[in-house]
């Protein structure tokens, strides 16, 4: 994929790319000269790539992917956040990210087994494993209950692909 840039909305000194990468550019005279990629790194809680922006001499914090997405991606629903296909927020690349809903995000994450580990524990009273997943935020449904953890885990896969897509 051929990298594009685009101009950051609110932040005319710099520009994103469809691979995402960051830089700043300095204008004037008629002329823009690139002065840099910026190099972004991982937030302390949530491990998004971010960086500071400066503007009016004041610095601003933001998050690669959601300058991507932003620069990048039709938002006509008005979406409120950006996912990562793959799940690794190391990836702001355009063909990565899509615009979601909170639900839906935490259906995707829910499917790739982000959200309580792999989606099966043991239950030591009962003896035996079980099987769950979020299909929305704060809620976690139970599949079922397995003699075996590989029992468990194929229970979950089948019924978190049965999910319909929600954006």
């Amino acid at each position: 994929m051929k990298e594009q840039w685009r101009p950051i909305e609110s932040f005319e000194a710099y520009q994103v790319s469809n691979i995402g990468r960051v830089r700043r550019v300095i204008m004037g005279m008629g002329t823009s000269a690139v002065n840099g990629i910026l190099k972004p790194w991982p937030q302390k809680t949530k491990k998004y790539l971010v960086l500071q922006l400066c503007k009016n001499g004041k610095q601003y914090s933001r998050a690669v992917h959601i300058l991507v997405a932003q620069a990048f991606l039709p938002n006509p629903k008005h979406f409120p956040q950006v996912n990562h296909k793959d799940a690794d927020k190391n990836n702001c690349g355009v063909t990565n990210l899509e615009w979601r809903t909170q639900v839906g995000n935490m259906r995707h994450a829910s499917k790739l087994g982000l959200i309580h580990g792999k989606g099966a524990y043991y239950h030591k009273r009962e003896k035996r494993w079980i099987a769950t997943y979020c299909p929305e935020p704060w809620k976690r449904v139970v599949i079922g209950r397995y003699k075996t953890e590989a029992e468990a885990l194929l229970a979950r896969q089948k019924a978190v692909s049965l999910l319909p897509h929600i954006d």
